[in-house]
């Protein structure tokens, strides 16, 4: 979290496919944990919809792979750094071995992340719902509505114990997604005409891009990252309850972070 005195906008661009998933399930997660901190029926209804949606996104055969390979490739880089002079080896040593027990694990997933709660039929029946125009709303489906009438003691019991399947991935994921931020580089720039360029080296591919723009309200970027440079484009938004937008020819200062591995 940024703790500064100036207001600070933060806008973060997933340089490829897992790397963008993970982000999602970073949202997922947080906006889980905040509706489970006090379970009423409302944040119970938003936990198990969230619930429903980390199913969706992790539904692949694939991730299992493309996050390992991810990892080693991080931990390959965490490796290189034992070289410098300035590094805490213990901690370094610390860290990689917490890594590498958690590749063991992830290894020994035979099956999706939570493929057991796809049998569930109350989170099979809320999925169902949820893709409908009107959403998932007690009034039209009542095994959905009994189950919210539950005391809060057996609603905490049942999210636990299905949010417990993702424990693993989430523990792997918020790790990757710190060191990849932690180890950002920094490029202070301007944006001349609200248009930026900068080339990149392709032997050091980037993984996530993020833009931080300091006291310059209400504009957003546009970020464009290809093999061999990224491109960075400003909006302004005249106001926010409209939505509406247009391009910035302004000149704006702001700081990028690379993150690589």
């Amino acid at each position: 979290m940024i703790k500064m005195s100036q207001k600070v906008g933060c806008f973060e661009q997933p340089m490829d496919e897992i790397v963008r998933l993970l982000l999602r399930l970073e949202a997922l997660l947080d906006t889980y944990k905040r509706h489970t901190r006090k379970l009423t029926e409302f944040s119970s209804g938003e936990a198990l919809s969230t619930l429903v949606r980390l199913l969706n996104v992790t539904d692949r055969s694939d991730l299992k792979n493309k996050l390992i390979a991810q990892v080693m490739q991080q931990v390959t880089g965490l490796m290189a750094l034992k070289k410098s002079p300035h590094i805490d080896t213990t901690k370094l040593d610390s860290l990689i071995e917490s890594i590498e027990a958690d590749l063991l694990l992830l290894r020994e997933v035979r099956q999706s992340f939570g493929s057991e709660l796809r049998h569930n039929q109350l989170l099979n029946t809320v999925r169902g719902q949820l893709a409908l125009p009107a959403g998932l709303l007690a009034v039209d489906t009542p095994q959905y509505a009994l189950w919210l009438q539950q005391p809060e003691a057996e609603r905490k019991a049942a999210l636990d114990a299905w949010i417990s399947e993702f424990l693993l991935l989430e523990r792997v994921s918020v790790r990757f997604l710190s060191l990849l931020r932690e180890g950002a580089e920094r490029v202070s720039c301007e944006a001349v005409r609200g248009h930026y360029e900068k080339p990149l080296d392709a032997t050091q591919p980037c993984h996530l891009v993020r833009i931080e723009l300091k006291n310059m309200p209400g504009l957003y970027p546009t970020i464009s990252v290809g093999m061999h440079r990224v491109v960075v484009s400003f909006y302004r938004v005249d106001a926010l309850s409209q939505g509406g937008s247009q391009r910035c020819y302004e000149t704006v200062p702001f700081d990028m972070y690379l993150g690589r591995l």
